[in-house]
């Protein structure tokens, strides 16, 4: 499992580099300015000409030797259309072209996203965060790939933006997936509300000002929660109901609350009317919804999102 690591682009020890980006983003000064140091210009504009990026980008990729170290050099290159996802930044290219450096060595890698515009940062950082899941049913033997993920514009590399929140918006995606990897004999009822009582406690211990109300078993029953007690009342574990709670210390006058809900089934197998087995395989994605809003609550709380 790798780490991410978000700050302005620099040349580190790293020996694979990855630049994303609409091909003439990649042949830019900005992204010119962030390559290995040594790398011939014209090598990169052979290699970035050479890709055909389609309707779902490619790349291609070259090794360049800097001293007596051998970089593994990566273009990706972006689609020209948006496709029906109809996305400026491209992010449903984005993360299968960043799953690339997810076989970096020891060195680790950096990704560099050349963005057509700065405001495409955090959408770019969420997409390279999807191509590196924390979920393993294996034990890891080794030490985590670093990954450093940074950002240009064809003007040159991004000194200062939104790295924070792209770290915070990237860890709250890594999280969901985590949890919607998770087989239910792991991520059960009870798991789950030991996730989101993680999140809390976490929160806490940075200084935020978070309550979490869980609400389980019989006294769903007894508050009125019917319908979510009959479904879960069969299972091993209780259902349950977790309230996650944010008030800012400063709060404009007038300004709205917002509520976040997200389903949280661990498995869907259909109730009376079982689902069938080519189905049945992947109902443990009902809890995707829960999953979703629990990641955005900690991002938000951890960016601090106005009140």
């Amino acid at each position: 499992m790798s780490t991410l690591t978000f700050e302005p682009p620099t040349r580190g020890s790293e020996t694979t580099h990855v630049l994303i980006g609409r091909k003439e983003a990649l042949l830019s000064d900005g992204a010119k300015a962030v390559l290995p140091e040594g790398m011939p210009a014209e090598v990169w504009a052979s290699l970035v000409d050479k890709v055909k990026p389609g309707d779902a980008g490619s790349s291609e990729s070259t090794l360049f030797i800097a001293g007596k170290v051998a970089h593994t050099v990566v273009a990706a290159v972006l689609p020209e259309h948006c496709s029906r996802h109809n996305s400026q930044a491209r992010p449903h290219a984005i993360t299968e072209l960043a799953g690339v450096a997810s076989g970096a060595g020891p060195a680790g890698a950096v990704i560099v996203a050349v963005l057509d515009d700065a405001s495409h940062a955090t959408a770019a950082g969420c997409a390279i965060a999807r191509a590196f899941p924390l979920y393993s049913a294996k034990k890891q033997g080794e030490e985590p790939a670093p990954i450093r993920v940074g950002y240009a514009t064809r003007e040159g590399p991004l000194n200062a933006g939104p790295y924070a929140q792209s770290d915070a918006a990237a860890k709250a995606v890594r999280l969901a997936a985590r949890l919607v990897d998770a087989p239910p004999v792991e991520l059960d009822t009870s798991a789950f509300v030991a996730e989101a009582r993680a999140v809390a406690a976490r929160l806490e211990a940075a200084g935020r000002s978070v309550s979490i109300e869980v609400i389980e078993g019989e006294e769903l029953q007894r508050l009125g929660y019917g319908a979510l007690y009959a479904v879960g009342k069969a299972a091993t574990r209780p259902p349950a109901l977790v309230v996650l709670f944010c008030a800012p210390a400063t709060r404009k006058a007038g300004a709205q609350s917002v509520c976040l809900v997200g389903k949280g089934i661990v498995y869907d197998t259909g109730g009376l009317s079982l689902k069938q087995g080519l189905f049945m395989c992947g109902m443990k994605r009902d809890m995707g919804g829960a999953a979703g809003v629990l990641g955005a609550f900690e991002a938000a709380v951890e960016i601090g999102a106005p009140g």
